[in-house]
């Protein structure tokens, strides 16, 4: 009985020998690969350090912010409501009347714009202004391509925006009387320039229509808007929102 009971703790015994050395030989390893693991990531650290100073790493993340800030970011606003000398003018121009033998008369017209900003502390070269007919209560007009909108200081269809500077846009103008049976256009240099005759692919019809204006730069920067245009019989009603995402 008791050679037994020697057996058995001897059995014990052994079995927790073998598994400390066990464990023992696992840690050893594991501390062995962390400290490894330190010894190789300090000389990275060390080579780094010889290579960078932290004055270096310091410039860098100041000229990294300073690009981010000169990179041209934009808001668009629409307020009709706040603003209606800017935002939804009244104006008299010369009407090429082409039914009448091409004479000139004087008309009465409505344009709405938006007021586009740049954000940034760079400039925005080249800016460009698209529009699109994405849904519209009338098939057909005005047609659904990509249609280049005209600034407002400069009657062009491009322009530079610099750094906090912002400018008005024109979308949609809409003319007394009409023509083609419709009173509103959207505003292409074609169609609104000054002695221009509207052109009947740029006409909204009667109804509600909704379209994107994305504007886009030279070096690649860009928004888009959506906004809801209304048209009703009487061109001085010519409404538009601003549909927020």
């Amino acid at each position: 009985m008791n050679r037994m009971k020697g057996s058995y703790i001897f059995i014990v015994a052994a079995s927790m020998c073998a598994l400390g050395v066990f464990l023992g030989f696992g840690f050893a390893m594991f501390y062995q690969n962390q400290i490894q693991a330190l010894i190789s990531l300090g000389g990275v650290f060390g080579f780094l350090t010889w290579l960078v100073t932290p004055s270096d790493v310091l410039s860098f993340i100041k000229n990294w912010i300073r690009e981010r800030k000169r990179t041209p970011t934009f808001t668009i606003k629409y307020d009709d409501k706040g603003n209606p000398d800017q935002y939804t003018p009244y104006a008299t121009r010369l009407r090429n009347i082409a039914n009448e033998g091409g004479k000139w008369e004087g008309a009465r017209w409505k344009v709405l714009r938006i007021n586009v900003k740049n954000d940034s502390d760079g400039m925005a070269p080249n800016c460009r202004a698209r529009l699109q007919v994405v849904k519209t209560d009338n098939k057909g007009f005005p047609t659904t391509e990509k249609k280049y909108l005209r600034w407002v200081k400069e009657n062009k269809t491009s322009m530079n925006l610099g750094a906090h500077i912002d400018e008005f846009l024109n979308v949609v103008f809409s003319i007394e009387n009409g023509i083609y049976g419709v009173n509103a256009f959207v505003a292409q240099p074609e169609s609104i320039n000054e002695g221009n005759i509207p052109r009947q692919r740029d006409g909204f019809k009667k109804g509600s229509h909704i379209v994107s204006i994305q504007i886009d730069t030279e070096t690649g920067q860009s928004i888009e808007k959506k906004f809801r245009i209304d048209v009703t019989d009487n061109w001085e009603e010519l409404s538009m929102s601003m549909i927020e995402s």
